[in-house]
């Protein structure tokens, strides 16, 4: 019992983590993506504190990542709800790009570097 009520406080007083998400996948990649976002924004860092994203922070990033799964799957922006359209205007980063969660460039910028079956 004392184990598991030490876990929480650890969980609970973290910066930036939400109770219970420590262990989900999305919530890790939204903070990532956070993260990302930070960096492109504020490339010099003069010795100040690590970026934490807030709970609202991480809870656009976890739209704009949503609603980046459903442009893909409609191809069309206007389909999408105002609060991903939202979401993803501010991930964005020249007029019709936006900055896309790491394990997803990972995987844009491998299809970009591995010979495919169209390729042969």
């Amino acid at each position: 019992m004392q184990r598991a009520l030490d876990q929480l406080y650890l969980r609970v007083n973290r910066p930036g983590a939400a109770a219970g998400n420590d262990d989900d996948v999305a919530h890790r990649s939204a903070v990532a993506h956070c993260i990302l976002k930070h960096d492109l924004v504020v490339p010099k860092n003069d010795g100040a504190p690590a970026y934490v994203p807030s709970a609202s922070d991480i809870d656009e990033a976890l739209s704009a990542r949503t609603g980046l799964a459903m442009l893909f799957r409609h191809g069309d922006a206007n389909r999408l709800p105002n609060e991903c359209k939202k979401s993803l205007t501010s991930f964005s980063f020249v007029q019709n790009g936006f900055i896309l969660p790491p394990e997803l460039s990972n995987q844009v910028i491998s299809c970009v570097i591995d010979p495919t079956d169209v390729a042969t």
